[in-house]
């Protein structure tokens, strides 16, 4: 087995999947899982298509989701192990009302579950929506969210914006593009806004 240590002659361990958790820490969940992807399939190649192959291709794809979920909610669960749950809805909260005070009346905002939301912009060209993200990702920054007397903690968030027909022509690709975007801003450090573009069949992600 590559990657790995035998500590006993019954016991090896694996360093194999310490890059695919470095990934989910620093990446997104796309990287990870392109990571988890080719490392089983790199096993597959090397070993040959066997069952003990095939097992380690799935379980090196189960991991890298496995981290990918554990990585995102790892700060809202440090902050509900410190502080109590409370303390971590208390931050979610706050930072729905700070989205809700910076977009316009009509715009919707939504949680899509832990700490991920989805703001639908209506009638707004990609330039707007681009400041409007800025100024959102500036005002969360710089909040003190206040979860006790004695604490605040400071937050940082990454955004992903797609727009019709701006950057896409077909309107059930938003999501899915605001995605990649979002995972690029990740990827790339993390409290960015990056902005999805599609040209003549070309994926282009431009950080802002």
């Amino acid at each position: 087995m590559l990657s790995s240590v035998n500590v006993t002659p019954n016991i090896i361990i694996d360093f194999r999947y310490i890059p695919i958790l470095l990934i989910a820490i620093y990446g997104g969940f796309l990287p990870t899982i392109i990571a988890a992807i080719a490392t089983g399939v790199f096993r597959v190649a090397y070993f040959g298509a066997s069952e003990t192959s095939i097992i380690g291709l799935i379980t090196a794809l189960i991991i890298g989701i496995g981290f990918s979920i554990i990585c995102r909610y790892w700060f809202f669960k440090k902050v509900n192990d410190t502080y109590g749950h409370n303390k971590g809805d208390i931050v979610l909260k706050g930072l729905a009302e700070i989205l809700i005070d910076t977009v316009r009346v009509f715009d919707v905002v939504s949680r899509n579950g832990g700490e991920e939301f989805s703001i639908l912009l209506l009638d707004c060209p990609s330039s707007h929506a681009i400041e409007i993200a800025e100024r959102l990702r500036k005002k969360v920054e710089t909040h003190k969210f206040n979860i006790s007397d004695k604490v605040n903690l400071n937050v940082t968030i990454s955004i992903g914006v797609s727009t019709y027909q701006d950057t896409t022509n077909k309107i059930d690709n938003l999501l899915e593009d605001a995605d990649k975007a979002l995972y690029e801003a990740k990827r790339t450090g993390r409290n960015k806004v990056v902005l999805y573009k599609r040209d003549d069949h070309q994926i282009q992600l431009e950080k802002v």
